[in-house]
């Protein structure tokens, strides 16, 4: 590593840590905004190398992250608070459908 990108490390995990006390309850959000921005910082950096291929691919990531993240977090906090504990394959997707909706009919 060089210097730029120590200091840019060791700035993230001050920050990480900042965030750590003051956002106890909102620390997944905080985490999942934290690391879109790295990798938009990323895509930047890469892009002012004249990586820009690579400054591309990471601008697009970056911005799925800060998009989509939450919504992938709210999914995954669904499913652990609903206690579902059973794994359905798909090999069929019609018998897999028929397996979930019939999970469901037993848990109400």
């Amino acid at each position: 590593m060089n210097q730029k990108e120590n200091v840019a490390s060791a700035l993230g995990s001050i920050l990480l840590g900042i965030l750590l006390i003051v956002m106890k309850g909102k620390i997944i959000t905080a985490a999942i905004t934290l690391l879109a921005v790295f990798v938009i910082v990323g895509a930047i950096m890469d892009f002012v190398a004249g990586l820009v291929n690579y400054g591309i691919v990471k601008s697009v990531a970056g911005i799925c992250i800060l998009v989509f993240g939450w919504v992938f977090a709210s999914l995954a906090f669904y499913i652990l608070a609903a206690g579902i504990r059973k794994r359905f394959q798909n090999v069929d997707l019609e018998v897999c459908v028929k397996e979930i909706v019939n999970y469901i009919k037993s848990m109400q």
